[in-house]
C-alpha cells in the first residue's frame, strides 16, 4: 500500500508500535487520523524506514508510526 501525505487513514497498532510502546502514540485502536505533509523540522523525511508522522483530523500533532498500522478509509 502507497502511503499519501494528507489522506485520511484508520490507526490500529501494529509492528514496533505493539512492541515499542514508548515509541508509539497514546492513541485508541480504530481512531481516524491524517498522516502529515511534511515532516517535523529537524526530523527524517515521511516514509524514511517505512515511517510517518501523524496528526488528528483537526491537525493536532500525534507521533511518528509505521507503515502497516496505517489502514486506508474507504470512500
Amino acid at each position: 500500500m502507497t502511503v499519501t501525505r494528507g489522506k485520511l487513514y484508520t490507526y490500529a497498532p501494529n509492528g514496533w508500535d505493539v512492541f515499542d510502546p514508548k515509541n508509539a502514540p497514546k492513541i485508541a485502536p480504530g481512531t481516524v487520523v491524517r498522516v502529515m505533509r511534511k515532516a517535523p523540522y529537524g526530523c527524517p523525511k515521511q516514509g524514511t524506514m517505512n515511517h510517518y508522522f501523524i496528526e488528528t483530523v483537526e491537525g493536532k500533532f500525534i507521533g511518528l508510526v509505521s507503515r502497516p498500522s496505517l489502514t486506508e478509509m474507504e470512500g
